[in-house]
């Protein structure tokens, strides 16, 4: 049995689009994560950073972002992947203070929604700033709805004072 030269190349080509599509819907995911004024700097179309925001809004029952995060891949098929990428790289190299300014204050959150009164009493001998009061209530509404039985309510609190101490953290330690 003979394979004719036109249905190898087919296999190929599909092989190649799916390969790019996925490549696409990846630089989507990482769109994502980025805050809406750095995506106003990309060569990005509109309908695209509505998307992304519309992604950001949703919440992940019956794979609504999953199929948001598709759409998002379909519509980057217009978009120039390496110009993107290439911006990308760019934008975050020209700001490495402000982006570790950033992981500083999640590090600070992250330890101390799983360390307590340890981390927030470390974190206040750097910054005697920042009130303990606010530190301790939010982590401790976090731990609240962190030991009580999971359910997407429980889950969402949980992200909404993980959101609030980040966000504390990023006004109080900003220069």
């Amino acid at each position: 049995m003979e394979i004719d030269s036109n249905t190898e190349a087919e296999v190929t080509s599909r092989t190649q689009l799916k390969l790019e599509a996925n490549r696409l819907q990846e630089l989507g995911q990482k769109l994502t994560k980025y805050q809406p004024g750095f995506l106003q700097q990309l060569p990005l179309p509109d309908v695209l950073l509505i998307a992304i925001a519309e992604f950001n809004r949703l919440p992940n029952s019956h794979g609504a972002r999953r199929r948001q995060l598709q759409f998002i891949g379909k519509l980057m098929r217009d978009c120039d992947f390496e110009e993107i990428t290439n911006t990308i790289d760019k934008l975050e190299n020209a700001t490495p203070r402000k982006a570790k300014k950033h992981s500083e204050t999640d590090s600070w959150a992250d330890r101390i929604l799983a360390g307590g009164d340890e981390e927030i009493n470390s974190l206040l001998e750097l910054h005697p700033q920042l009130s303990r009061q606010s530190l301790r209530q939010l982590q401790r509404e976090y731990g609240r709805n962190k030991s009580g039985p999971k359910t997407e309510s429980s889950e969402k609190q949980q992200m909404k004072f993980s959101n609030k101490l980040r966000n504390y953290l990023k006004e109080q330690l900003s220069p």
